[in-house]
Formats: C-alpha cells, structure tokens, sequence
C-alpha cells in the first residue's frame, strides 16, 4: 500500500488549533497510509506523535489547509479537493466558506453544536460529510486537551 505526505498549513489565526486537529483526525481515519505533518507546534499534535515540519524539503503529496478534510478514503489519488457547499463528489472537502448553519470562525470548537443542531439540517453531501467527521473526532479532541 503506498504511503502519503501530507502538510496542513496553519496561520496565526487561533481556531487553526482545533481545524487542524479535525484535519489531522480524518486523513488518519481515512487514509490510514499516510504521514501527516504541521508547520506549528500543538500542544494536542505532541501527544499523539505528530511531526512539526522542519523543513520545506519534503516531498508532499498535497498541502492542506486547516479548514480542509479528508472525508472519503483516497482512491486512484485523486487529490481535487471540494467545497463543503458543492455535492462533488471527493476525497478532500474544504469547509473554509461554511457548514450548514454552522459558525466556524471561533477559537472553541463547533463539535457540540453539531451534536444538539445541524446533522439533521437540508445540507451537501459534502457538508454533512464534514459534519460527521466533527462529530466522530470530539471525544478525542476532548480527552487530549483534558476535558473529560
């Protein structure tokens, strides 16, 4: 099985924090046969091994930004990557312009609010898609940064 590089690119803005943890989650759930790096340092990335990138010389396979995830297993490296508001069908869905209702400008994380209001919602394929993966990923997010 061949194995893929993939970096997630944060800026300075704060909710890059728990974006690139639900990137992270779902391209290790989804393409399993993969390597995942950061270009900053988290304190939820150091517990569960992943590398901060230390220098542009790898070889990658995409570039990702935070606010992209894998929510389909990668066949015949297909690497587009769609928007949340479209139903086209991909591996890579970017929900940067939204998710239903859903606000995703904040610092805390929208995984409850997924939970109580918006998996129910007249959404894209694509869309609720993203939305599953948040909601999959929240008990890890949570006992990582030790909330539970």
């Amino acid at each position: 099985m061949k194995e893929y590089n993939f970096l997630i690119e944060c800026d300075e803005s704060e909710c890059n924090y728990w974006m690139s943890f639900v990137s992270w989650y779902s391209i290790v759930k989804n393409i399993p046969n993969s390597k995942v790096f950061l270009n900053k340092s988290y304190k939820w990335a150091s517990k569960v091994g992943v590398c901060k990138l230390k220098n542009k010389q790898n070889n990658f396979n995409l570039i990702l930004s935070p606010s992209v995830v894998a929510v389909r297993s990668l066949e015949n490296e297909n690497f587009v990557i769609s928007s949340s508001k479209s139903d086209i069908f991909s591996t890579f869905v970017d929900y940067r312009y939204g998710c239903g209702k859903l606000k995703l400008n904040s610092i805390v994380p929208p995984f409850e609010q997924v939970f109580k209001k918006y998996l129910d919602e007249d959404v894209t394929i694509n869309e609720k898609a993203v939305l599953n993966i948040f909601q999959k990923c929240s008990n890890l997010y949570k006992a990582l940064e030790g909330l539970i």
